[in-house]
């Protein structure tokens, strides 16, 4: 399972690095697939517009079959920071 795993996140990795976008980017943090920063856009048109809003990520060795924890790292007003 972990390889398979190691292996979806590599792939994940690189659509990130090779196919960027504007309202969302991601990476692992020294090169560990499991932990991930990342940084979202605020939508248009809502109170979130010019915002951004960055994160870490951890995801479990039986990814994607579980949900990785997520935790903002900035204040957005909507989520706590630092909390799951």
């Amino acid at each position: 399972m972990r390889n398979q795993t190691f292996n979806r996140l590599k792939i994940e990795r690189n659509l990130f690095v090779n196919e960027p976008s504007d309202d969302i980017n991601a990476y692992p943090v020294n090169d560990d697939l499991f932990t991930w920063h990342f940084t979202i856009r605020g939508v248009d048109e809502t109170e979130f517009e010019g915002g951004y809003y960055h994160g870490i990520m951890k995801l479990p060795l039986n990814y994607p079959y579980e949900p990785p924890s997520i935790a903002f790292l900035n204040a957005s007003g909507r989520f706590e920071t630092n909390v799951d």
